[in-house]
């Protein structure tokens, strides 16, 4: 986990938190989005894990969520 400080670039690209940005070693995208979606900032309703599962599996979805619904806080 690498907390970041937001720029003003960031926060043209993320303009709300919580937010997650998953990367491999090799700097591919995994996943980038809310670190859950819905109301409540909980890992039960989080696309996180299913993203990590893949990854371990093999698999890198490369996915960008960016139409979930849910409680955030600008930046």
């Amino acid at each position: 986990v690498i907390t970041v400080e937001v720029s003003q670039e960031l926060k043209d690209i993320i303009p709300s938190t919580p937010a997650a940005l998953i990367v491999t070693q090799a700097h591919k995208l995994v996943y980038f989005g809310p670190y859950s979606v819905g109301l409540a900032c909980a890992s039960g309703n989080s696309l996180i894990d299913t993203a990590l599962h893949n990854y371990q599996q093999g698999f890198i979805s490369e996915l960008i969520e960016h139409q979930a619904r849910g409680c955030y806080c600008n930046v």
